[in-house]
């Protein structure tokens, strides 16, 4: 930094006065630690009085570290310390997004890129009404096939034909899928666990009466011509 350098009466402790901001009327300091570690003198930054530090906090950090050196124990520099404590902070923010978050947020701009109109809009529906509801506000990792349950129990005594309760799981786990790929989640989805009704998709319908009348007059024509 250019500063000079002063000593403070903890070893391994040091720091830099800033040349023109002050702080309790007293130039700002900026506090440093050295220590040794496999034989090299190593030197990592701590941060400014004005943030909160002095030479007895600063202190602290330096005897974790040489304790941690001693012990093996966790990260064994500052610097390694940090990125642990970031890649907690990422792991913890991760839990707490939500089903709903996920999906608006992840999922569903990437469906209106990749589906059909008529496919996203219809996942849009089936989201909103039937699944968000039940799991929505829920990260992940409280996700049970108990609540899916729920979904399908309400899609069913709402009169919901078999193929929108299994059209509304599949938008579940392809989300949950999604999820699971980009590290978000590492279960497979609940989907699984849960047994849906199945559905006939045969076309079935009642012939008209004029279609009757038209039916019975092939057959009989053709009865006709075997009989002629």
């Amino acid at each position: 930094m250019g500063y000079k350098w002063h000593r403070t009466q903890y070893r391994g402790v040091r720091y830099g006065n800033h040349p023109t901001r002050k702080h309790n009327g007293k130039p700002d300091r900026y506090f440093t630690i050295r220590y040794k570690i496999n034989g090299k003198l190593k030197e990592e930054s701590i941060g400014w009085a004005s943030a909160g530090w002095n030479a007895q906090k600063v202190s602290l950090v330096l005897a974790d570290l040489k304790n941690r050196h001693l012990t093996g124990d966790g990260p064994q520099t500052l610097k390694q310390k940090r990125e642990s404590a970031q890649e907690e902070r990422e792991k913890v923010e991760k839990e707490r997004i939500t089903f709903t978050d996920y999906f608006t947020n992840t999922y569903f701009p990437i469906a209106q890129q990749n589906k059909k109109r008529q496919s996203y809009i219809r996942e849009e529906s089936l989201f909103r009404l039937w699944i968000a509801p039940v799991i929505g506000d829920l990260p992940f990792a409280e996700i049970s096939p108990f609540h899916l349950e729920k979904i399908k129990n309400n899609m069913t005594q709402a009169g919901r034909a078999p193929r929108s309760i299994q059209y509304a799981f599949a938008v579940i786990r392809q989300i949950w899928n999604k999820a699971r790929v980009e590290g978000l989640v590492f279960d497979e989805s609940p989907t699984k666990q849960v047994k849906l009704p199945k559905f006939d998709n045969k076309r079935r319908r009642w012939l008209s009466v004029e279609e009757t009348e038209l039916l019975l007059v092939e057959l009989r024509m053709k009865n006709y011509q075997v009989y002629e």
